[in-house]
């Protein structure tokens, strides 16, 4: 359920020590954040011959994650980050999903793109919730879909403990999509 995953998260992020924010290598630091408690839980240097992705595998290793959906970032959406989230640190994850994985990314779009399954998603308890946002310029309203039909899902069988698929619609050129375990 929708309301349930998002009870602990544990939120993960490089973070830019240069200006060329588009430059991977630049990254120096990767931070492992408790959104519950508002603490850092794992911050560590980057070497700059590598980037982000083998890092949140290492720090995965070090963290007992149960009990935890951690977040990632696309970068970190890779299946062997979600391997080490489910197997190293024993927790679930839900990870940005965008072209950096072409197939799964095109898949699940067409699939959440067919308005008769988004209104039965509506309908199903657990799936589907609507957030309105009040900032100083503008209204935001975010529905978030989630559904565990993912036998037709090409993918799954190498995403480690998969068992959802969600979408992210806003008011904004940028819909978001996710799989999750």
């Amino acid at each position: 359920m929708l309301v349930t995953i998002l009870v602990q998260l544990v939120s993960v992020a490089g973070k830019v020590d240069s200006e060329d924010v588009c430059d991977v290598r630049s990254l120096s630091e990767f931070n492992v954040m408790s959104m519950e408690w508002g603490i850092c839980l794992s911050s560590t240097r980057i070497d700059e011959k590598s980037n982000e992705i083998p890092e949140m595998q290492d720090v995965m290793d070090k963290l007992d994650c149960r009990g935890c959906v951690v977040t990632a970032d696309a970068i970190n959406t890779q299946k062997e980050t979600a391997r080490a989230i489910v197997e190293k640190a024993h927790g679930d994850y839900c990870l940005a999903l965008k072209e950096n994985h072409k197939t799964a990314y095109y898949e699940v779009k067409e699939y959440f793109a067919n308005e008769g399954l988004l209104k039965e998603i509506m309908a199903a308890a657990g799936q589907y919730l609507k957030e309105t946002e009040e900032t100083a310029s503008e209204t935001v309203i975010r529905e978030y879909f989630i559904t565990s039909d993912i036998k037709w899902f090409q993918d799954r069988k190498d995403w480690e403990k998969i068992c959802s698929i969600g979408y992210e619609k806003k008011q904004s050129p940028e819909n978001k999509r996710k799989i999750s375990s």
